[in-house]
């Protein structure tokens, strides 16, 4: 049963289990099964994971897939009373999910697990030479961290801003869809140091990153 749940992280400090990818919250970092838990985290960081749920010292794992997989059944039984008590539990998730095209035909995104936060780096006025490269920006790179920046939240997956930018695709004022925009302008924001790309895993157990809540309230 533990490889048919869905396991979401809500915080750093939060987790919930599902039976259905769709029930768990917006914003929320969502593992389907072990394998790809074990491609978000090092062997060694699931192991000191699996340490502090178990309240103590836990044997070493002999390999990668061995932590993903302890660590995994740990937090299925941990976090049982979570489950939602209306759904049913025979209801399996094997997700098939099409590629997304926006109303011009255009890729969207290829179906993957958000394990990649990005985090908005930049505040007006605190750093004259990153006000100075936001001046500078192209309108439309300059709509994408002006976005960011009233969204309020600081940090988000990659579905999750491709999804609120979309909210905003008239005012890009283009026919290549907001991904193609997003994709081109992204690697010139992260080497202004506007915005920066962090792995879940350093996301999760950094101290630094704790002010950041993915879900918005």
């Amino acid at each position: 049963m533990a490889k048919d749940l869905v396991v979401a992280f809500i915080d750093q400090g939060t987790c919930r289990l599902y039976l259905n990818k769709e029930d768990a919250p917006i914003g929320t970092i969502v593992f389907c099964d072990w394998d790809e838990l074990g491609a978000a985290m090092t062997r060694e960081s699931m192991d000191a994971t699996r340490t502090r749920l178990m309240g103590g010292d836990a044997l070493a794992s002999s390999s990668k897939d061995d932590a993903a997989r302890k660590l995994w059944h740990l937090l299925c039984a941990k976090y049982r009373n979570t489950l939602p008590t209306k759904l049913d539990p025979s209801k399996k998730f094997r997700p098939d999910i099409p590629v997304r095209t926006d109303n011009f035909g255009n890729r969207k995104y290829l179906p993957r697990n958000p394990v990649e936060v990005v985090i908005l780096t930049y505040v007006p006025g605190k750093d004259v030479v990153k006000d100075f490269y936001y001046n500078k920006l192209w309108p439309q790179a300059k709509l994408i961290i002006d976005t960011l920046m009233a969204d309020g939240r600081g940090a988000w997956t990659n579905d999750q801003m491709l999804d609120m930018l979309e909210e905003k695709e008239a005012e890009f004022k283009t026919r290549q869809g907001v991904w193609k925009i997003l994709r081109y302008h992204r690697s010139r924001l992260i080497h202004k140091r506007l915005i920066k790309r962090v792995s879940y895993e350093d996301f999760a157990k950094s101290p630094a990153y704790k002010k950041y809540s993915l879900v918005k309230e």
